[in-house]
């Protein structure tokens, strides 16, 4: 029981310690804590303002589905393909600018089942201009392999077609040769009967003239 008391008493010693220091300097706390504070604020006032700016794209589609059922290209080859920068150089050349690559940091998130990417990149406020300039440089950039795709998808299917067509008119001019083959055979088997007919004609004579010799 002794013991138990002494503890308390320890215990009340320790903390009233506390408190005596903490009231005797109280001052250089309070003057720490709105140091603390002013730096705060002060970074929020004065740090640059990060601005966020965005846009939508949705890769050509074949139908009316914004699933990507139908899309010439799918929304997930198209994010790789711009996180992995495969249009950064054509960017370069399009905004005639040396940019670093931290300029081109494109943030791309597709929304749940669709097949539309948000692409967006935050930059400082005086850097806001840059920003537009890289997304409406970056949505030409993807138009243009789009179209460029697709061109050369129309010259492949217009070359198979011109094959196909080859091919029909290399079948027609067999079968043609093989039409004039079969009259040829025709009159060649007509003549043979006329001959085989005249050869009979001349044997029934010949017949003839040796049973009158007979008799």
């Amino acid at each position: 029981m002794d013991q138990n008391s002494q503890n308390c008493e320890e215990v009340e010693i320790d903390l009233s310690q506390y408190i005596k220091v903490i009231v005797k300097r109280k001052k250089t706390f309070i003057a720490v804590f709105l140091l603390i504070l002013a730096i705060g604020f002060a970074n929020i006032l004065f740090s640059p303002k990060i601005y966020r700016i965005s846009m939508m794209i949705q890769p050509p589609v074949a139908g009316p589905s914004l699933t990507g059922a139908n899309d010439l290209e799918a929304a997930d080859n198209l994010k790789g393909l711009i996180i992995n920068g495969a249009y950064d150089d054509e960017l370069k050349k399009t905004l005639n600018m040396n940019l670093d690559k931290n300029y081109i940091d494109f943030n791309v998130v597709i929304p749940s089942k669709t097949n539309i990417l948000q692409v967006s990149i935050d930059l400082e406020d005086k850097k806001k201009e840059l920003g537009i300039d890289l997304l409406q440089g970056l949505s030409k950039s993807i138009s243009n392999g789009f179209v460029k795709s697709i061109e050369a998808k129309i010259v492949d299917i217009s070359n198979q077609i011109k094959l196909n067509e080859y091919n029909i008119i290399n079948v027609k001019e067999k079968a043609k040769n093989i039409q004039e083959q079969i009259k040829e055979i025709s009159l060649r088997e007509d003549r043979l009967s006329g001959e085989l007919k005249a050869a009979n004609l001349i044997t029934v004579q010949i017949l003839e003239k040796r049973d009158l010799y007979l008799k």
